[in-house]
């Protein structure tokens, strides 16, 4: 059996989110695959027309598609550390050593003008919070937990 391809791989992850999401029981997600497959039991058997047919019934009968509007690639990928920046930056503004920030987006600015310094001496400096690589962002979260460690801020 060949080895699937990318979109193999994407299309049959989306096939197994829609049988979850339609809470399809074994036996019924099995009779639907084998009715557009030609008698397969897997999703993996499936040819790529069956598949996409199979996606197409199934968005029929109610899956919606959803995508990280907004965000892309590296972005979407990165939020979490960017969530837990702003957790760590809004200790130190609680422990008064970095100025309350008004908003989220004036907390996300003061995050991003400190990054911009602990960075500038890399090669390439970050130019934006956006672009920053995930061990960029792992080092920004280490130096803000060698921070409130320095100043006595609860950082975890």
């Amino acid at each position: 059996m060949p080895m699937p391809d990318q979109h193999q791989k994407t299309e049959i992850r989306l096939i197994q989110i829609a049988r979850r999401e339609l809470r399809m029981e074994d036996d019924t997600y099995r009779q639907l695959v084998a009715q557009f497959g030609s008698g397969a039991r897997s999703s993996k058997d499936l040819s790529a027309l069956q598949r996409r047919r199979l996606l197409d019934h199934m968005k029929a009968c109610g899956f919606k598609l959803r995508t990280n509007a907004g965000k892309t690639g590296a972005a979407w990928r990165r939020e979490p550390q960017m969530r837990k920046l702003r957790a760590m930056w809004y200790v130190l503004a609680e422990a008064g050593h970095v100025v309350q920030p008004a908003d989220g987006q004036a907390c996300d600015a003061a995050i991003e003008a400190w990054a911009k310094r602990q960075l500038s001496t890399h090669t390439p400096p970050l130019d934006a919070l956006r672009f920053a690589s995930g061990w960029q962002m792992n080092k920004l979260i280490e130096e803000l937990k060698a921070w409130g460690l320095r100043v006595g801020a609860e950082i975890q």
